[in-house]
């Protein structure tokens, strides 16, 4: 069964602050505003884990794979994991802005500016 929630990253401009938040497929705000890029990668985490409906078997949220220490091999050539290989879960997959607005609204920002 697939838990996973299509989700998109939205960054925008709100008071003169760039904040994002993630929306679902329908365009509705699902998550708070966040300050950060890191931030909103942890509410996404949080988010996927708390709607899975099973028994979650894996104890940490993070992908304990990304340790540089997990494994005894790693120094060996024939072991070595590709240094841009991320996990197999969405969760473990970097997050990316889908959605800016706030590139435009400063743009706009900036328009205005000049025109005064």
């Amino acid at each position: 069964m697939d838990s996973y929630k299509p989700l998109r990253l939205v960054r925008d401009l709100i008071d003169f602050r760039i904040t994002f938040y993630w929306i679902d497929s329908q365009n509705q705000t699902i998550s708070p505003l966040l300050e950060t890029l890191a931030s909103a990668r942890e509410w996404f985490i949080r988010y996927q884990f708390a709607a899975y409906p099973g028994q979650e078997r894996r104890a940490s949220h993070l992908d304990r794979r990304k340790s540089q220490y997990t494994s005894s091999f790693q120094n060996t050539r024939r072991y070595q994991r590709d240094p841009n290989s991320h996990g197999r879960r969405i969760t473990d997959q970097p997050v990316h802005i889908a959605i800016d607005h706030a590139t435009m609204k400063i743009d706009e920002f900036k328009n205005q500016w000049r025109s005064l």
